[in-house]
């Protein structure tokens, strides 16, 4: 086994220590950071849920038949998507919130820059969500028509020429 002589390196950081060139970070502060890192991984699973459970509501909002009507499956997911998205925007504030009191100024604004990007992602799914909300109003609204012009029309029967003739013959029989 080999050994490697490390006094040197540690004189240096000793020495640079004492002159106040590197400061050592308090370990509450790590342990603090390392907690809003878990909860800022926490929020980003949270928005990849989202994400998947828009593309399901998506693909059930495009769905254009009268009766492969899955209203049930969808206010689910909307209502899903809603309440995540909420918690998410709020879990943010609080990530926001602590990353910016009581640390120091490069972590605070490593937070600030990771609670904006989280922010962005988050105003994409909301405005995803809208336009899934949109896209199903304006499909309920067609079946709607739909229903009600299937349901005004008066049925129509026409009789081709030969069943006339046959009509009229048994109408003669009798």
């Amino acid at each position: 086994m080999t050994f490697v002589d490390r006094t040197s390196e540690f004189n240096r950081c000793v020495e640079l220590l004492s002159e106040g060139r590197v400061v050592p970070v308090p370990v509450g502060t790590r342990l603090k950071v390392t907690g809003l890192m878990l909860k800022s991984k926490h929020i980003t699973k949270e928005l990849i849920f989202v994400r998947d459970q828009l593309d399901k509501l998506f693909v059930l909002a495009h769905k254009k038949g009268m009766f492969d009507d899955s209203t049930k499956d969808i206010n689910e997911l909307t209502a899903l998507c809603k309440s995540k998205l909420e918690a998410i925007s709020q879990d943010l504030s609080d990530l926001q919130q602590q990353g910016t009191s009581g640390a120091n100024s490069s972590t605070a604004a490593h937070f600030k820059i990771l609670v904006e990007t989280l922010r962005k992602t988050l105003n994409v799914h909301v405005k995803k969500f809208k336009e899934a909300m949109d896209m199903r109003s304006k499909a309920i609204k067609r079946q709607h028509e739909r229903r009600k012009q299937f349901a005004s029309m008066t049925p129509v029967v026409e009789f081709s020429p030969a069943s006339r003739e046959r009509a009229r013959g048994n109408n003669h029989a009798g």
